[in-house]
């Protein structure tokens, strides 16, 4: 006795289930991959803030010197 044949609805159904599987696959890749990236440009932008709070620091210091300095 031979097995039934599946319906064309089935196949369609299998095939969308293959290919969802395979778009999951790739989309799981892509966020990691993002997500890598995200953490690493939090990273820098941690690092830039400090430059630039750092650097304003700096003036305001140098611009303090500058004015004792003509008082």
């Amino acid at each position: 006795m031979s097995e039934p044949q599946p319906s064309e609805a089935q196949e369609l159904a299998n095939a969308a289930y293959v290919w969802r599987k395979q778009v999951q696959s790739e989309l799981l890749a892509v966020m990691k991959e993002a997500s890598v990236k995200l953490e690493t440009a939090e990273w820098w932008f941690e690092r830039f803030s400090t430059a630039y709070r750092r650097e304003l620091e700096y003036q305001k210091a140098a611009e303090a010197e500058r004015m004792n300095g003509r008082a």
